[in-house]
């Protein structure tokens, strides 16, 4: 659902940026890599390597992962 909610804000013309510390593009091997290739074949480009930075720049956060590390992000704000 995630990776279809993206495509479709990029589709609408936002600009969109992702940060998941989970996602390591040059390890996605098989029918994961061709997955995103197909679904966001841009993902690089809007891939952010700082939780921080991806906070700080955006006007809208949306959080589709339970890991802790995004529990406190509005000290950031």
């Amino acid at each position: 659902p995630q990776v279809e909610l993206i495509e479709r804000l990029i589709g609408k013309g936002f600009n969109l940026k992702l940060y998941d510390p989970s996602v390591n593009l040059s390890a996605l091997t098989g029918v994961n890599r061709q997955y995103i290739e197909k679904a966001i074949p841009h993902i690089g480009s809007i891939m952010m390597t700082s939780l921080r930075k991806t906070v700080v720049a955006a006007d809208v956060i949306i959080i589709g992962n339970a890991s802790p590390e995004f529990r406190n992000i509005e000290p950031m704000l």
